[in-house]
């Protein structure tokens, strides 16, 4: 079925793509394989529709709630559609890349030599260089990029996340957040798309001048710590698309701290903290958290679900959710992502679901104290959706 369904996208035949996820009750599939099948694709996007890689956060970010169980059948449909017909609608560079055999060499510097080619706009050499070594042997190959993926992948995995980082102010944060779920879902495990992963990041990475000071352990470090709720608080004030990027580069860094690869725990906070700057705190957004309250009998299907939410009276609906997350997360999960992509439209901005998932995630995975902050990552999300729908 999802090779079937790759054919139709890589065809652009939208009416063969709507006919296959119909028909996929009578299949046997799942969300993640159809993502792990259109993976390749949607790593190589070329046309930038929002100026950087959103669509393989967005399909990443789904995929892992997909693994979690959070999602029915129903709305892994849902979302099959949308992940296939967001594929339809962008270019991809027709690109597989390959380890390409790698056997071990003495590699000099390879993160400074990657960092040096990143710098010329190499982005073949800073993946892989080839040389002689004289001309009575063969030539030998050195793989920078591959290289450390062998022999070093932490270090790897932590230099392009700071390189990353250290764009953040001109890149909206994408430069971090758009490639974090890729170092960690496929760079970080033993994954067919790998290689082509790191090619990748190193495509997008080659717009970025690379700081001499980048690799250096205080590189962009806060000056004292970070205090999490009130930063939080910070980012999620305001609802356009810069202060949404806010939210998910923040989310993106707290994941970073913690990821199984980040040995120290180290992160450039000190560069997110300059980028959001002197904002000012959405008081009005932080009251209503503070006084919400929800006194109504919670749905019991997503039926119910659809005739108590009503995004023209977000008032009285965001309270339902609150209530909802406390008491029947996954039920909560399921229904707010199926309900987004019944709103599914040619002009869909991938931060509606990656807005959400960020904020799901603070309110859910405990690392931010302050529930009042993460109800004010919530909010922030939904109203975000809720001014492209009403």
């Amino acid at each position: 079925m999802s090779s079937q369904l790759k054919e139709a996208v890589v065809q652009r035949d939208e009416e063969k793509v709507e006919q296959l996820i119909y028909s996929l009750e009578q299949e046997n599939w799942s969300l993640v394989t159809i993502i792990d099948e259109l993976l390749p694709l949607i790593l190589m996007e070329s046309n930038l529709q929002f100026g950087n890689f959103h669509a393989v956060k967005m399909a990443l970010f789904l995929r892992k709630l997909a693994i979690e169980g959070y999602f029915s059948k129903a709305t892994e449909k849902e979302l099959a559609r949308v992940i296939a017909l967001e594929t339809v609608e962008r270019e991809w560079v027709n690109i597989r890349a390959s380890r390409m055999g790698y056997a071990g060499r003495d590699i000099s510097s390879p993160v400074e030599k990657m960092i040096e080619e990143l710098n010329e706009g190499n982005v073949h050499n800073a993946f892989l260089y080839f040389f002689a070594i004289t001309a009575m042997r063969k030539n030998k190959s050195i793989y920078y990029a591959l290289g450390l993926l062998e022999e070093k992948p932490e270090t790897l995995m932590q230099t392009l996340l700071t390189i990353g980082a250290s764009a953040i102010p001109h890149s909206l944060g994408h430069s971090l957040s758009c490639f974090f779920p890729v170092v960690e879902d496929v760079i970080s495990i033993d994954h067919p798309a790998t290689a082509s992963a790191i090619l990748t990041y190193l495509m997008y990475l080659t717009r970025h001048n690379v700081s001499e000071d980048v690799l250096q352990k205080e590189y962009g470090q806060a000056e004292s710590p970070i205090d999490y709720d009130a930063f939080l608080k910070l980012c999620a004030s305001g609802d356009d698309v810069v202060n949404i990027h806010h939210t998910i580069t923040f989310f993106i860094a707290t994941e970073w701290e913690h990821a199984a690869f980040n040995n120290d725990g180290s992160v450039p906070y000190g560069l997110l903290l300059d980028w959001v700057g002197d904002k000012k705190l959405d008081t009005d957004r932080e009251r209503r958290m503070v006084e919400l309250k929800y006194t109504g009998k919670l749905p019991g299907t997503y039926e119910d679900f659809l005739q108590q939410f009503s995004f023209e009276n977000l008032n009285e609906s965001i309270p339902c959710i609150f209530q909802l997350l406390d008491e029947t997360p996954p039920k909560c999960v399921d229904w707010l992502f199926r309900l987004y992509a019944s709103h599914y439209t040619r002009d869909w901005d991938p931060h509606y679901y990656t807005g959400l998932y960020s904020a799901l995630r603070f309110y859910l995975r405990g690392r931010i104290p302050d529930k009042i902050a993460c109800r004010m990552a919530v909010e922030q999300a939904i109203y975000y959706f809720a001014e492209d729908v009403t």
